[in-house]
């Protein structure tokens, strides 16, 4: 994906040393000026489906040989979008909902010559949605003036699929499983609950929404409670045949979780079946009454690296990454 052009605008407000933070405050007159690390901050950015997220990467460059302090930067989301993890995980982040979502980040020095990436990971809470992501970075420079940049921003667009099913042999599924060109993605959800049963009963009603939404019925392991199904899917807005892409999905009970996994060769239909998976099983457990919030819908992904997680930790438990080994606390 090519860099989009961006915009930098340099801002900048005098001050007395030692009345700094006083003028940061009060002054509403900015003047303009120049010093050394002119045109040598920049920010570039990308917008990327991976997996079932959207990853919106910002990387700030220092090319000067001073470092800049104080950096901050605000991200602007649409409102149908959902920040679920960010990388480095430790960031220090505050978000404010309003007309969009602001997720404001603390930065530490960025030394001379050096930069620092941030990724934000965005889950889409609607589909046949269009917004725009934007970043403005403010920071200290050497000549310890208030330089302000602002990134072009970047249209984001979730399409609604349409779905139909296709009827393939069973024998079929590991060439599928195995075939390069189709992306995978894994939605592992724990919903609390002590009894295997409710387990059993979520995946058998969630299969009858599977039906429903067009997918088509595949085999089933009834002794592994694993599931398969499969289907064709296209963009809504979109009706040419070239924008067809198969999709398998795989559902199964392991280690206390419900996992789906779906695998289609576009990544950005990926993410969007994968949005309509976790929405249609999550409105199917509220309705169950078990548990009474989406907030108890747990995706076990770790916070770090997003591997799923081993098992479902009990309330408070910290569980630890067998990836990355970061260690968290789900719920």
């Amino acid at each position: 994906m090519k860099d989009n052009p961006y915009k930098i605008q340099q801002l900048v407000l005098f001050k007395d040393k030692e009345d700094y933070l006083e003028k940061v405050k009060k002054e509403k007159d900015y003047k303009f000026g120049t010093d050394e690390q002119e045109d040598k901050i920049q920010i570039k950015y990308e917008l990327r489906p991976v997996g079932r997220y959207y990853r919106y990467s910002v990387m700030i460059i220092n090319s000067s040989k001073a470092s800049i302090n104080e950096g901050k930067i605000k991200i602007m989301l649409p409102i149908f979008m959902e920040l679920y993890r960010h990388t480095p995980p430790t960031l220090e982040t505050e978000i404010i909902e309003k007309e969009e979502i602001e997720v404001k980040i603390k930065l530490d020095q960025i030394e001379g010559n050096s930069s620092k990436q941030i990724n934000l990971y965005l889950i889409p809470l609607m589909v046949d949605k269009t917004g725009e992501i934007r970043s403005i970075l403010t920071f200290i420079n050497n000549k310890d003036l208030v330089r302000v940049i602002n990134a072009n921003p970047i249209e984001i667009y979730i399409p609604e699929l349409v779905i139909e099913g296709l009827i393939i042999p069973s024998s079929k599924i590991p060439e599928i499983y195995q075939d390069k060109d189709f992306k995978k993605t894994m939605i592992s959800i724990g919903a609390p609950t002590k009894r295997a049963k409710d387990l059993n009963d979520y995946l058998e009603k969630m299969e009858t929404k599977l039906k429903h939404l067009k997918f088509q019925y595949i085999t089933r392991d009834i002794k592994n409670n694993v599931i398969w199904y499969y289907g064709k899917c296209w963009n809504k807005a979109r009706i040419e045949t070239t924008h067809q892409h198969d999709v398998l999905l795989i559902g199964q009970i392991i280690s206390g979780k419900i996992e789906f996994l779906l695998m289609c060769k576009n990544q950005d239909y990926l993410v969007s079946l994968s949005t309509l998976i976790f929405r249609e099983f999550s409105f199917l457990i509220m309705r169950e009454g078990t548990p009474t919030s989406n907030k108890l819908i747990l995706i076990l992904e770790c916070k770090s690296c997003g591997v799923v997680l081993p098992y479902l930790p009990k309330k408070g438990e910290e569980i630890t990454c067998n990836k990355c080994q970061y260690k968290q606390i789900i719920w």
